[in-house]
């Protein structure tokens, strides 16, 4: 779902609507989810994807197709230490029970939230991009600077009734975006690790068609794989508190609930940036990444302001 606050600068409204059945059609083509690894059409992929040039022509670094671009995923270990991981999730414990609005009705039983991170946690989950070797990583793979466009808070439950994002699915976010997932908690096969398939794998899924979207998901592609004669072979990481997972949500991945106690995480989605995240932070401050996390802007140019300041 996208986040309407930037006008497109590629196509007008009118154009947009006269356009739209087209642009399904062109956008569900197997060739087109090859190229973007995601259902957006031309359109906002190709303003994510102008961007991000913009992005890298002022900027040194080459960008990395070795890394999360040809795996997937991977994982940045102990960003935080085991301790400042340990306090965080305490920290979590004691404003889940100090907010009666921390869970939605549809997902009681799957987890629960911690509204603005930042403002709840306080400045250390921020800070984590300091690190040099996360931060390198995330540039290696943008090929330019970055900044957080948003991040959420929430805890896993053990349950055996899943559904929404505990299902096989594709987040179909723009290309040239990354998510980050920082754990405060170990996360191991017992403890609620991430599934994932490869991009390879997801894009044999999705020509055979599985998509993942909403409509569309199942806990168990087993079946789905065997009567297509796909590979079935989903993976996990084994993640201690501290680390960090880089991942590219239009890959397959499903949540898993724990088997027992809870996992506690924090979710980031980045997106190219003219500058250094923490001067990107300085201008628009803690609320514009606080406040209202999911979806993606259709633009990923910062405003007209914020373009100034940077030059």
């Amino acid at each position: 779902m996208s986040k309407n606050n930037k006008p497109s600068s590629r196509i007008s409204p009118m154009l947009q609507n006269v356009a739209r059945p087209f642009l399904r059609w062109y956008a569900s083509r197997p060739e087109q989810f090859d190229r973007y690894h995601n259902k957006l059409g031309p359109i906002v992929n190709g303003t994510y994807r102008d961007y991000t040039l913009e992005c890298r022509a002022n900027y040194s670094c080459p960008c990395d197709e070795e890394g999360v671009r040809r795996q997937g995923s991977i994982l940045v270990k102990n960003v935080l230490e085991t301790e400042t991981a340990d306090r965080l999730s305490s920290t979590m414990s004691e404003r889940i029970d100090a907010d009666p609005n921390s869970v939605q009705e549809s997902t009681s039983k799957l987890m629960r939230s911690v509204h603005k991170p930042v403002r709840s946690l306080g400045k250390e989950v921020i800070d984590i991009f300091h690190n040099p070797t996360l931060d390198q990583r995330i540039r290696e793979y943008f090929g330019c600077y970055y900044r957080i466009e948003w991040l959420s808070c929430y805890r896993s439950l053990p349950t055996q009734e899943v559904s929404h994002a505990w299902l096989w699915h594709s987040d179909n976010v723009p290309c040239d975006t990354l998510k980050v997932m920082l754990h405060l908690t170990d996360a191991g096969e017992q403890q609620g690790a991430t599934r994932f398939m490869s991009l390879d794998d997801t894009s044999a899924y999705y020509r055979a068609g599985y998509r993942g979207s909403r409509k569309q998901r199942l806990e168990d592609l087993s079946s789905f794989a065997s009567k297509n004669g796909l590979p079935h072979r989903p993976f996990h990481h084994d993640a201690k508190a501290g680390d960090v997972m880089l991942f590219l949500n239009n890959a397959l991945h499903k949540a898993v609930p724990p088997q027992h106690d809870h996992r506690d995480v924090l979710n980031y989605l980045l997106i190219p940036n003219p500058i250094p995240w923490h001067q990107q932070l300085a201008i628009d401050g803690i609320d514009a990444i606080d406040s209202n996390p999911g979806g993606y802007p259709d633009n990923p140019r910062p405003s007209s302001v914020h373009r100034n300041q940077a030059a």
